[in-house]
C-alpha cells in the first residue's frame, strides 16, 4: 500500500488506482484479512472503484462510501453536487440498519457514526448531527471515544445557535459560555485518561470554542481555558506550533489586561519562540516593547513606534480604570449585562 500511496502523492492517481485495483484482486483471492485495510485505507483517496466493494461486508461498503463523500470534499465539489444531506442521511439509514439487522456490532456502530458526525459538524447539518448522536449505543465502552463525543456535543450545542453562532447577544454568549466550560470539563478529565490524539482533539475544540470571545472585553472570561490548552499542548509537546504560538499569544494579552505583567512576558516570549513562520513577530514584539516600558518606569521611549506605543498603554490604562469604575457602580445597580459588553 506503501508504494500505492507514494504514486498518489506524487500526482500519478491513474496509476495509482489500476494498482488498487491489482491489489484489491489479489487480496479477494489470496488474503482476505488485507482487503479490508486495503479499502479503509485507499478509498479515501478515491482510488477504490464501487464494483470493488461489492458483496463485501456492511461494514466495509459503508466506509467506502464515507471516504469516497469525504474524498468528494476534499476536492472542494460543493455539497449541491454532491447532494450532501441525502447522501448522508443514506448512509446513516445503512448504520442504523445495519445494527438493527445485527450486521454491525455496537463499536463499529458507534465509529462509523463518529466518522459522519465529524462531517455533519464540518458542514453545519446540525439536525443529521443530532441523529448521529442519538443514534450511538451507549454506554461507551472506549475511554478515548466516550471523549471525542463529549468534545462533539459542547461544539454542536453552539452550532446549533445558526446564525446567532457568532452573536454578541447574551443569550448566545451564555450558550457559548456553556459549551466552553463543557469541552474544558471534559478536556480536564481527558488528560489523565486519554491519548495524545483524543488531548489535541479536545483542545482544537476548545480554541474554536474560544474564538469569538478573543476581544479587550470578552476575553479575560477564557483565560482558564486558554491556560489549560496552552498546558496541556506542551505538556505533550504537540506538533501543533501554530496552534500552541496563537494561544499563547492570546493568553498573554489576558495576563496583560490583568496587569499581570510578567506572565504576560513568559508567554509572549514563548509564543516568540513558536512562531512557525514569524507571523506573529511583530505583534509579540511590539507588546514585549510595551510591557517593558510599563515596567521600567525610569526607561524612556527611544524611537516613534516606541513613544506611540507608550502612549497608547497609558491611554488604554486610563481607559480601564474608568471601566472598572463604571462596572462597579453598574453592579450596586444590577445590571447583568456588563460583564459580557
Amino acid at each position: 500500500m506503501s508504494y500505492i500511496e507514494s504514486l498518489y502523492r506524487n500526482g500519478q492517481v491513474e496509476l495509482a488506482a489500476k494498482e488498487t485495483k491489482t491489489a484489491i484482486r489479489l487480496a479477494k483471492k489470496k488474503c482476505e484479512e488485507q482487503l479490508s485495510e486495503i479499502i479503509c485505507k485507499l478509498s479515501s483517496y478515491g482510488l477504490v472503484a464501487s464494483e470493488d466493494v461489492e458483496n463485501q461486508p456492511l461494514n466495509l461498503v459503508i466506509v467506502y462510501e464515507i471516504n469516497t463523500l469525504k474524498s468528494k470534499l476534499k476536492d472542494e465539489m460543493s455539497c449541491e453536487e454532491i447532494n450532501l444531506s441525502d447522501t448522508i442521511s443514506s448512509i446513516l439509514s445503512k448504520i442504523v440498519e445495519g445494527r438493527n439487522l445485527g450486521k454491525l456490532d455496537s463499536d463499529t456502530n458507534n465509529n462509523l457514526l463518529l466518522e459522519v458526525l465529524i462531517i455533519n459538524l464540518q458542514h453545519r447539518l446540525f439536525t443529521l448531527a443530532q441523529h448521529c448522536l442519538d443514534s450511538m449505543e451507549r454506554p461507551f465502552t472506549d475511554v478515548d471515544f466516550e471523549f471525542r463525543i463529549k468534545f462533539a456535543e459542547a461544539d454542536l450545542s453552539v452550532k446549533k445557535l445558526g446564525k446567532d453562532e457568532q452573536s454578541f447577544k447574551k443569550s448566545a454568549l451564555n450558550v457559548r459560555i456553556k459549551g466552553i466550560t463543557t469541552c474544558q470539563d471534559a478536556l480536564v478529565a481527558s488528560l489523565k485518561e486519554c491519548n495524545s490524539s483524543t488531548i489535541q482533539s479536545g483542545c482544537i475544540t476548545l480554541w474554536n470554542l474560544c474564538l469569538p470571545m478573543l476581544q479587550p472585553n470578552l476575553r479575560n472570561q477564557i483565560d482558564d481555558s486558554l491556560k489549560l490548552i496552552a498546558t496541556a499542548l506542551e505538556d505533550l509537546q504537540s506538533m501543533l506550533v501554530l496552534l500552541r504560538c496563537q494561544v499563547h499569544v492570546e493568553l498573554a494579552k489576558c495576563y496583560k489586561d490583568q496587569e499581570r505583567l510578567i506572565e504576560a512576558l513568559e508567554n509572549f516570549s514563548k509564543a516568540l519562540n513558536l512562531d512557525p513562520n514569524g507571523q506573529y513577530k511583530e505583534t509579540i514584539i511590539y507588546n514585549m516593547k510595551c510591557i517593558d516600558l510599563k515596567t521600567n518606569l525610569y526607561k524612556k521611549p527611544e524611537s516613534i513606534e516606541e513613544k506611540a506605543g507608550f502612549l497608547l498603554e497609558q491611554a488604554k490604562a486610563a481607559r480601564n480604570a474608568k471601566a472598572k469604575t463604571s462596572a462597579s457602580f453598574a453592579e450596586s445597580w444590577r445590571i447583568p449585562s456588563t460583564k459580557y459588553f
